[in-house]
């Protein structure tokens, strides 16, 4: 009931995310070059649903101790901070420096779109059942992990296409092997790599608007 200790508490949060946040992001972008991003992906997504479901608990069951709060907002931060540096990995596989900057406009999109959203959707059970707003956001994170672990292609290498030009330098052969790559003629293949990078793109958007 005291708005200055409430400001306090909730700065205590803010701040135990940030740093976590900040801290594990050095970290997440060493692991994520070194994973499988769909799964690396999966499991951030997976981990930051679950924080922000326990967050919403704490209505239901009537948890008040702020450690707890602390805690959860630590672990939040660490998985949220795998979501940048793998998206940007997948994002550099996919697209070459002629595209980049288009690509990248359209998908930091999600920052200012996320962020409406993120306000406008919890807004609803803000004043009764507060909790709700937690949980609902874990639910639509758990249904978009879903979608990235089903559908992200990580690489065009996994369904035999070619590497941005930028991968390759002037006497290096394609790093995808021909046995990999299905035969198929210039304008087939044109189309199939148009397909998955809008493909992909709409997932990433989709996966950063959670």
């Amino acid at each position: 009931d005291d708005p200055d200790n409430g400001r306090t508490l909730l700065g205590t949060l803010d701040y135990a995310w940030l740093f976590s946040y900040a801290v594990t992001m050095f970290f997440s972008g060493q692991l994520a070059d070194r994973s499988d991003m769909r799964y690396f992906l999966t499991v951030g997504m997976l981990g930051s649903a679950m924080s922000c479901a326990l967050l919403g608990l704490t209505y239901f069951l009537n948890v008040h101790q702020l450690f707890y709060f602390i805690l959860v907002q630590i672990l939040g931060g660490a998985f949220q901070a795998s979501g940048f540096p793998a998206i940007i990995a997948v994002m550099s596989n996919w697209f070459g420096k002629g595209k980049r900057g288009l690509i990248m406009g359209i998908w930091y999109t999600h920052n200012q779109t996320g962020s409406i959203l993120g306000t406008v959707i919890p807004a609803i059970f803000a004043h009764n059942h507060w909790g709700w707003s937690f949980l609902v956001a874990a639910v639509v994170m758990v249904a978009m992990t879903v979608v990235i672990f089903l559908f992200l292609v990580a690489d065009p290498c996994y369904v035999g296409l070619s590497p941005p030009k930028h991968h390759l330098e002037k006497d290096e052969t394609d790093e995808c092997s021909t046995s990999n790559r299905p035969t198929t003629d210039n304008e087939s293949k044109q189309n199939v790599e148009s397909i998955v990078y809008s493909w992909n793109v709409g997932i990433l958007i989709g996966s950063f608007l959670c």
